[in-house]
């Protein structure tokens, strides 16, 4: 008989805030988005996808530029 094991990803096997930070990071970079620090980017974790990088490439950029990230 298979037993299933359970056990905590996040924070416990993989740092995930480092990791959205370098990758948030990485995206508005080749975007050509500059100038977010990585305290901007840890004040959106938890957002959903669009609204975080809509607050960090800001409000003037083009809605494609938002949908690309």
């Amino acid at each position: 008989m298979t037993r299933p094991i359970l056990f905590d990803l996040d924070g416990t096997l993989v740092d995930t805030p480092n990791a959205i930070v370098e990758t948030f990071g990485a995206t508005l970079t080749s975007l050509g988005v500059p100038g977010v620090s990585p305290e901007e980017i840890r004040s959106t974790i938890g957002l959903p996808l669009e609204k975080a990088f809509a607050q960090l490439i800001g409000t003037s950029a083009p809605a494609a530029t938002v949908e690309a990230a």
